[in-house]
């Protein structure tokens, strides 16, 4: 269990995971990216830690192949509407709610989303992700009501 871990938690920061998706963050300068190369940047750079984070628990349970799979994907969809409601409190929130600066994304030309669909299409796109994470859900009882919740939370959030 330790050795499947590590090797997750490996997998997830190496150049498949974090610093993939850091590597195509800097390379983006070069060369404008469209949705998809987008959405792989995301689940790369900061999906792959939410992934291995949804996939631990059932590795630590033995829990069976299925299960892993269906919370690593619960984790795709969430790591997704997590990247896009922060880059529409960037691109519309203000620094009072969000405690941090706003509009650095458009400033430095990021590709993002929320700069490709517009607000009203990312926003689309996080709820049809929120839907699909809960959808994955349907199959497990009261005990992933947490899990339920939280992709609706992030659709919600202010900062």
């Amino acid at each position: 269990v330790r050795c499947q871990l590590i090797d997750k938690l490996a997998k997830a920061a190496g150049s498949n995971g974090m610093i993939g998706g850091q590597t195509i963050d800097m390379e983006a300068v070069k060369r404008p990216l469209d949705s998809d190369d987008v959405i792989l940047l995301q689940r790369m750079k900061t999906g792959a830690l939410f992934e291995f984070s949804c996939e631990a628990g059932p590795i630590m349970a033995a829990a069976a192949l299925e299960h892993r799979d269906r919370l690593k994907n619960y984790a795709r969809q969430f790591g997704l509407i997590f990247q896009i409601t922060d880059d529409l409190l960037d691109a519309v929130g203000s620094a009072e709610k969000t405690g941090k600066q706003v509009g650095k994304d458009e400033a430095k030309g990021k590709a993002t989303l929320v700069s490709i669909l517009g607000v009203e299409g990312a926003k689309e796109e996080a709820g049809k992700l929120a839907d699909r994470a809960l959808k994955l859900l349907e199959s497990y009882d009261e005990k992933a009501q947490n899990l339920r919740e939280l992709p609706f939370f992030l659709l919600d959030r202010e900062s």
